[in-house]
Order: structure tokens, then C-alpha cells, then sequence
């Protein structure tokens, strides 16, 4: 279970300062689970919608190798089926 939908906006409180560095930042991040796991280190993981079996394999084993450094998992990964521990936050 991933929990309650959420928004959040550029200036909202729990906004990924990080984001900021980025030339168009995104005026809105919507996710399900815990918004506050984007506050510490992440992996973003960028595909196609229609991605080649090659391309899902090669996502997976980064995912699956990210997993062990407990990385939030990538855009799209439960519609692939990569594993949930992906949403873990990093260690600090």
C-alpha cells in the first residue's frame, strides 16, 4: 500500500530545494507515499513510456542495485514492477 495521494507546489513546505537548480523546474510533484523521502538524497531513474525489453532490463538492475543503498525508486516503477523498498529513503 503506497498511502494517500499528494501535491506539492513550488514554495509549498517539503518542496525539493533541489529542484530549484534545474534551468525549468516543475511548478508541481505529484506522488503517492512519503512526499518527505525528497528531501534526502535520491536516484531519479528517466525512461520512455515505451521502453524496449532491453531498456526495462537495464532500469531494473539499477533499481534493484539502488535498493540495496534503500534509493526512492523511479517514476513508473510499480507499473514495471520493480520491487516497493525503492520508496525507502537514503541513510544519512
Amino acid at each position: 500500500m503506497m498511502g494517500e495521494g499528494w501535491v506539492l507546489g513550488r514554495g509549498d513546505p517539503g518542496w525539493p530545494a533541489a529542484l530549484e537548480d534545474l534551468a525549468s523546474p516543475p511548478e508541481r510533484l505529484y506522488g503517492l507515499g512519503d512526499p518527505g523521502s525528497l528531501l534526502g538524497p535520491c536516484l531519479s531513474i528517466v525512461g520512455a513510456r515505451r521502453a524496449t525489453p532491453y531498456g526495462l532490463a537495464v532500469a531494473l538492475a539499477v533499481a534493484r542495485g539502488a535498493t540495496g543503498c534503500a534509493a526512492p525508486g523511479p517514476a513508473g516503477a510499480a507499473r514495471r514492477g520493480v520491487p516497493a523498498p525503492l520508496a525507502a529513503p537514503l541513510p544519512r
